[in-house]
């Protein structure tokens, strides 16, 4: 509570102590403090007496008698600053206190608390003549809730402080309190990362900047600390710091998480704290004085505040890795992919490709997603390493193109078994603050060549990582391949009785040597050949993965014509007819010309365009059973016919 006078007779103690405590003295210099005997006997002291002697009392130099009327009607002194300089009115009054009465003699004054009643720090001394007003000023180097202006008057000009045998001690009728200039927070040096542990340490700094001593306050007591981001349209996370108190104005690495990415404004105030809550609480109702005294404002400590950057804890990769039409299949057909600019077999080429498929997300420790991470708040450029099992082949590189990327038509590439590195900018993370994520739809094959043929293999992708500007990091391994074939479609030498027949045609897959793993297959160790045993009919080929094409007389005039085209699917044929116009037998080479370009193969020729085979018309009497339509013979009465291995 305020406003209490407390007038104690120091004369008649005095006589006491001189009767009955010889060799005792109240007061021998500023430090000196009265023992548990002489307490006892100031509590008792009649406080009536006092009214045979002037009364004083200490206030503000901006206050006393605001309105001139003669009458003092303001004796508030207001929250001051540790280590900064207090004025104050020395005032000597009338006995009821109301006016000025003039005085001569020596008040001697310091600032005290209840607990240390003879006051804090020097003694001033102040000389009246005949007068009743005069100023003094204070400076005191510790935090006090609850400080009084402490004096003794004594009738003598030439008194020391404090006087050897004061008549009256008095306290001011006003407390006030004395608290820091301001909160700081101190830099934070290490990288602080999303629901990651971190320290802050505070500091309640007197007009100094040096800590204030017997500042103890404790958090969301008489202040608070909080944390706000600062960016318009982006989230505030959730923040969380230990509870913690100060000592002597000082609480170091106090810990804190944060939830959230962002860039936050960490503030320690007690301006949102109740008033009479605050440290200076006890000058919450003292009389506002415009230009001088607010008691909303001038009893808040002034806050301090830092600036963080969160950072992702971490990326989750969700990543998928598949063939090139799953739903059809499990393998892919070794592919020389370029982006499609004219017409549908560009676009199937195109599509012949693995497909990477993977999400980005940002976390924080507790894997929850950083909704801040977006291109409109906090997401950075960042860079994609994909690196894979090792691939021992003849192939060179490894083609690649991300299929969501609106503005690249080219194909990317890099050497076989280097990894495939991604640069991508933040844009690639959504808006959406339910839980970013950035999708990355890769297309994959290789540069396969017409005429070198490679075994099967597999494509494990063994680490996915990424990497943003402020080096916050993720990676997975995939757990899913994909499966990739050379392979062709043939045609080997077949016969046809009469003037029309068909012709088998296959899809096949190279294997051969001690690098074929015929688990690959798709028919396993049980995959059959049909004229070569390097190459082994692919009995999962559809049409979705190319097909032969039409097939036409290599040579002119032409005499065969294609009646019945391919279609893609595994057990695939073409139906021929002959004008007969050459005779028979009749022996000539044909060729396909739209095939699926993954499915040209010529040993000789890189460059080929087409697959080349040879078929023979027989006549119907020469000895043959039936109609020819497949690559073996069914004259029961002529020799078997060997075939000899095409070019297709």
């Amino acid at each position: 509570m305020k406003k209490s006078n407390f007038p104690i007779l120091v004369g008649c103690l005095s006589v006491l102590l001189t009767q009955g405590y010889a060799g005792m003295n109240l007061v021998d210099d500023a430090t000196n403090m009265v023992d548990s005997t002489t307490d006892s006997i100031i509590e008792a002291a009649d406080s009536n007496i006092s009214n045979l002697h002037p009364k004083f009392d200490f206030w503000d130099t901006f206050r006393g008698d605001t309105d001139g009327d003669g009458i003092i009607d303001d004796k508030n002194i207001s929250t001051k600053i540790t280590n900064q300089e207090i004025n104050v009115t020395i005032a000597s009054l009338n006995e009821d206190g109301t006016q000025y009465k003039n005085f001569t003699g020596t008040v001697c004054s310091r600032i005290g608390t209840d607990s240390e009643f003879f006051g804090i720090g020097g003694w001033k001394k102040n000389y009246f003549n005949d007068e009743n007003k005069s100023y003094q000023t204070f400076t005191v180097s510790k935090a006090i809730k609850d400080a009084r202006v402490k004096f003794f008057y004594y009738p003598e000009s030439n008194a020391t402080c404090p006087p050897a045998a004061p008549e009256i001690f008095y306290q001011s009728t006003d407390n006030f309190a004395i608290r820091p200039k301001k909160f700081k927070i101190l830099p934070i040096t290490t990288p602080v990362y999303a629901g990651n542990d971190f320290n802050i340490s505070f500091e309640a700094l007197d007009e100094n900047d040096t800590n204030t001593t017997k500042y103890d306050e404790s958090k969301d007591d008489s202040f608070e600390v909080t944390a706000t981001e600062v960016k318009p349209g982006c989230i505030t996370g959730d923040f969380n710091l230990s509870d913690f108190s100060f000592s002597d104005g000082s609480a170091a690495d106090i810990n804190a998480t944060y939830s959230e990415v962002g860039t936050i404004d960490i503030n320690i105030s007690d301006k949102n704290i109740v008033c009479g809550s605050r440290f200076a609480g006890v000058d919450c109702d003292d009389r506002n004085v415009t230009d001088y005294w607010n008691s909303d404002t001038n009893t808040s400590i002034d806050d301090g505040n830092t600036t963080v950057v969160v950072l992702p804890h971490h990326f989750k990769i969700d990543a998928n890795l598949t063939n090139a039409y799953p739903s059809e299949g499990n393998f892919t057909y070794l592919s020389y992919i370029s982006f499609p600019t004219h017409n549908s077999k560009e676009l199937e080429k195109f599509n012949m490709s693995a497909m990477l498929n993977f999400n980005i997300t940002a976390q924080n420790k507790q894997n929850k997603t950083t909704k801040n991470y977006n291109k409109e708040c906090y997401a950075k450029d960042t860079n994609v390493t994909i690196s894979y099992d090792t691939i021992d082949n003849t192939l060179t590189k490894i083609l690649y193109h991300d299929d969501n990327d609106t503005n690249a038509s080219d194909i990317n590439s890099t050497a076989l078994n280097d990894a495939i590195v991604l640069e991508k900018n933040s844009t690639i993370f959504s808006t959406d603050h339910n839980g970013s994520s950035a999708n990355i739809k890769l297309k994959i094959n290789f540069d396969r060549s017409k005429s070198a043929a490679v075994n099967p293999f597999s494509l494990h992708i063994n680490e996915l990582k990424v990497t943003d500007a402020n080096s916050s990091s993720g990676s997975t391994e995939v757990d899913t391949n994909a499966t990739f074939y050379y392979g062709r479609v043939h045609a080997p030498r077949q016969s046809i009785i009469g003037n029309e027949g068909n012709i088998s045609i296959y899809y096949e897959v190279y294997c051969s040597g001690s690098g074929c793993n015929k688990a690959l297959l798709q028919d396993g160790n049980n995959s059959q050949t049909t004229d070569d045993p390097r190459w082994f009919i692919n009995t999962n080929h559809t049409t979705i993965y190319g097909n032969a094409g039409n097939i036409v007389q290599k040579s002119t005039p032409t005499h065969v014509l294609q009646t019945h085209a391919s279609t893609g699917a595994a057990n695939d044929y073409v139906s021929l007819s002959y004008d007969g116009r050459r005779g028979y037998p009749y022996k000539t080479t044909m060729k396909t010309t739209n095939s699926s370009e993954w499915l040209i193969y010529n040993k000789y020729n890189s460059n080929a365009t087409n697959n080349e085979s040879e078929v023979e018309f027989l006549k119907t009497n020469h000895g043959w059973t039936g109609k020819h339509e497949t690559n073996t013979t069914t004259d029961t009465n002529a020799s078997n016919k060997t075939n000899k291995r095409l070019a297709w």
